[in-house]
């Protein structure tokens, strides 16, 4: 296999090796199947800090060979994808690693000019976290070609603050237990769906950009749903849906919006929002009949 790093590289490095946690690997020395492996088989180490020394040094491969940056993003998923072994504080810090690990490598950091500025970030590459047990997941800022998040437990909060996802973005069957979910200013250039989901705590959406279609079917709203001022270039549609707490859509802006088999609970507003077709509303309940609030809408 060939190495990616140049004989220059090599001759010049001031630390031809690296120690973490105890473990040595020779990742400048070794050719990348030596190093990988060896990483690969320390993950399942019954050594939490050893597991943690894998995590790092399969970071540190990708950044030396962008050519396994995908296939390494695919191993550090697998490992959260795993059920550990017992609940314990120390893969608990296994596991914040290895989500810290891919998320630095998704951040580009654009300047005003659109270019990325953080040396560390991976462009391009494919997030399937599917099936996965993530606990203050943050992957804010962060850049994702397509992402897939089907049946993975969100525990204590999940952030998405300015994600993109420049391919389709799949949440089906996902659970946002406690905390606050938050998409706010998130760009979804494709498809995107939610479906399938119980927010167990706040869902904010607001100024979330959607440049295709969105669908948000079969969906509990346990606390407030924020979808103020979302941006939709084409259609976002709303079916099975129930609001028990309060839901906002003020200044939305869309294409087409439909609502078919909707609950509102509780107060829900979408004053100044603007849909350029006409919305389909089918079977829309809500319990307070004051709860409505129209004002200078375009619907």
């Amino acid at each position: 296999m060939t190495n990616e790093i140049s004989g220059g590289e090599v001759d010049n490095a001031v630390q031809a090796s690296n120690i973490y946690g105890g473990v040595h690997f020779d990742t400048i020395r070794q050719p990348f199947i030596e190093s990988y492996q060896k990483a690969i088989d320390h993950l399942s180490s019954d050594r939490s800090h050893t597991r943690i020394a894998a995590v790092c040094v399969l970071g540190e491969l990708g950044q030396k060979y962008p050519s396994k940056r995908q296939e390494i993003i695919e191993q550090l998923c697998e490992y959260l994808r795993l059920t550990p072994c017992e609940e314990t504080t120390a893969e608990d810090r296994v596991r914040a690693t290895a989500q810290k690990v891919i998320a630095t490598h998704l951040r580009p950091a654009r300047n005003e000019h659109g270019e990325a500025t953080n040396p560390e970030f991976w462009p391009e590459i494919d997030l399937d976290l599917s099936g996965t047990r993530l606990t203050d997941a943050d992957f804010s800022s962060c850049e994702i070609r397509n992402g897939n998040f089907d049946d993975t437990i969100f525990q204590g909060g999940s952030n998405f603050t300015g994600a993109r996802f420049r391919g389709t973005a799949s949440f089906k069957r996902t659970a946002f237990n406690l905390g606050s979910h938050c998409f706010e200013g998130a760009i979804f250039e494709n498809n995107s769906w939610f479906e399938s989901i119980y927010f167990n705590g706040a869902a904010i959406f607001n100024r979330a950009t959607f440049n295709r279609n969105a669908d948000f079917s079969d969906l509990t709203f346990n606390d407030l749903a924020d979808f103020a001022g979302i941006e939709v270039r084409f259609s976002i549609h709303f079916s099975y849906c129930l609001f028990k707490s309060a839901a906002s859509f003020d200044s939305v802006k869309a294409d087409f919006a439909s609502f078919v088999h909707i609950r509102f609970d509780r107060f829900v507003s979408f004053a100044n929002a603007v849909v350029q077709q006409e919305p389909r509303w089918i079977k829309v309940v809500e319990m307070d009949p004051m709860a409505y609030r129209f004002e200078d809408d375009d619907f």
